[in-house]
């Protein structure tokens, strides 16, 4: 892989990245925050990152923080692992780079 190639290759790793957490975060806020799940914005997000955060989804009790509102700390946690991705995928690249020079 030609240096060019890895770092174009890592910039879209790290640019997925800032999408997908993005996405996620602007999720965890919109459900802490109580937003009405039946307003446009509100359901097109959460449809969004659903697909996201299913994998994550019920490994913990969303922590209900007032009415309407809750923590959902298996979508914090599914961030958490999407960077850990990013970076491991990240490192694969860099070792690969410095195996063909």
């Amino acid at each position: 892989m030609g240096v060019l190639k890895a770092h174009v290759v890592k910039q879209i790793i790290l640019f997925s990245l800032v999408v997908v957490e993005f996405m996620l975060g602007l999720r965890v806020f919109l459900v802490l925050t109580g937003a009405n799940p039946e307003a446009l914005f509100v359901k097109w997000v959460t449809d969004f990152t659903h697909p996201l955060a299913l994998p994550f989804l019920g490994m913990f009790s969303s922590s209900a923080s007032g009415v309407g509102a809750r923590v959902e700390f298996s979508t914090i946690f599914g961030m958490l692992m999407y960077a850990v991705l990013a970076y491991l995928l990240i490192r694969v690249v860099e070792i690969v780079e410095k195996t063909r020079k």
